[in-house]
């Protein structure tokens, strides 16, 4: 089939946002029921288990998304090869992440029984991590209605398996695989968009293609991706093995509800990067008017979201999760409020990537982690769950008021996106 015209961003920012919210609401749905089937404890568990993952996930994508991406855009001719080469690449990535996370899981394993077997289950969806690359295929087409529609699709089933095993009354390995389970769905039906839009890869034609320039300019990216990926999960690895399961579970519970709304400016980067990339080019006047309407839309959106949250959470949570949840309330009244700086750093990231500062994205979200981690070890063991969501708000409010003013480079990129400072 011919691939079809692009879409305006509009249009294309509400088909990612269909996905999201149609992800937020069978996430949160399916995690009541989930979390209330299996208690605290073994919801920490699994909590840690998919936090792990998480980190592996992002290792095994490379980090050359964005490049990919970008170059797609830039050589429309060779389109099919490049995919094929991102597939290749991410296959390999793949399989070395598995192995990595088997190992990983079973040096730093906490003692709760069974662990290293969930782990073990939910991480085996990491072999249909490659058809991730199917999604920068259609955004250098800025064409998301297809893959949007596959998730759902995918999703959706995969939301039904879940509920089910909840009323067969499964015990938690079931739910391991279902995550597994969710991963197949999610690539078969991307797969299958992929074929339907013409993207057939072209295994032949990536002699000329440099699959080491992909890693080049994306190994940045990807340090910085599993950077971020173990600043937002560090808080519930760690807390499972300073405090246990059942704290780990509690404040899982609560954080879910923050973590879905990250789709927001997720969503907002995503529809923005092929236009911001040409405006780059073009129109560096409008470039900067974008970018600035785009963070101030991510931060009122963000203060919003927040304050509902936490003026919420607190009769909310008991209701939905039951009394064994009611300390996840006090949670998610800190937590919700890493929402704002967490917008804020994904927009600048993928600024920071057109302008061709990665290094800089990479220094900054290892200053963010290092803050993160050291915050949760002193904060968990004297307020548990508490202490472990004011460290994440911390780390990620430094990562936007402070780390970028300790650089020359960075400081100048800053002033100019808030209007502090013409453009060089």
């Amino acid at each position: 089939m011919a691939a079809s015209a692009k879409s305006s961003p509009g249009a294309n920012f509400g088909w990612l946002m269909a996905e999201r919210g149609w992800r937020v609401l069978l996430g949160l749905a399916v995690n009541v029921a989930v979390a209330r089937h299996v208690g605290p404890g073994q919801f920490g568990v699994l909590s840690y288990a998919l936090g792990l993952i998480a980190i592996f996930w992002a290792v095994g994508g490379l980090g050359f998304d964005e490049v990919l991406t970008r170059e797609l855009v830039r050589d429309p001719a060779r389109a099919r090869a490049l995919l094929a080469v991102g597939l290749r690449l991410k296959a390999a990535g793949a399989a070395g992440a598995f192995v990595a996370l088997l190992v990983v899981a079973w040096v730093w394993r906490p003692g709760a029984e069974g662990t290293w077997l969930i782990v073990v289950l939910a991480g085996g969806g990491l072999f249909f991590l490659p058809l991730d690359a199917v999604d920068a295929w259609f955004l250098a087409r800025e064409r998301m209605r297809p893959p949007v529609i596959a998730r759902q699709a995918a999703l959706s089933a995969s939301a039904l398996l879940r509920v089910g095993l909840v009323f067969a009354g499964a015990p938690l390995p079931a739910f391991a695989l279902a995550f597994m389970a969710e991963a197949l769905l999610i690539a078969l039906a991307l797969g299958w968009v992929l074929v339907r839009d013409g993207g057939r890869p072209d295994w032949r034609g990536t002699a000329g293609i440099s699959g080491g320039r992909l890693l080049r300019e994306g190994w940045p990216l990807l340090v910085s991706s599993v950077l971020v990926v173990v600043t937002l999960q560090a808080d519930r690895l760690l807390l499972v093995q300073l405090a246990g399961g059942a704290p780990a579970g509690v404040y899982a519970a609560a954080a879910r509800f923050t973590e879905v709304l990250y789709a927001l400016p997720m969503a907002v980067g995503s529809v923005l990067l092929p236009r911001l990339t040409a405006l780059h080019r073009e129109d560096r006047t409008g470039y900067w008017i974008l970018a600035r309407r785009a963070g101030l839309g991510l931060t009122l959106a963000g203060v919003l979201l927040a304050a509902g949250l936490s003026l919420g959470g607190h009769w909310l949570l008991p209701k939905l999760l039951g009394e064994q949840y009611r300390a996840s309330g006090a949670v998610l009244g800190v937590h919700s409020w890493s929402l704002v700086f967490i917008a804020l750093v994904s927009l600048r990231s993928r600024l920071l990537i057109i302008e061709g500062h990665s290094r800089w994205v990479m220094a900054m979200s290892a200053g963010t982690t290092a803050l993160n981690v050291l915050g949760n070890l002193w904060l968990i063991p004297r307020w548990g769950a508490v202490g472990a969501a004011w460290a994440s708000n911390g780390a990620w409010a430094c990562s936007v008021l402070v780390l970028p003013w300790l650089a020359a480079g960075p400081r100048a990129f800053l002033r100019t996106w808030c209007g502090l400072a013409k453009p060089r």
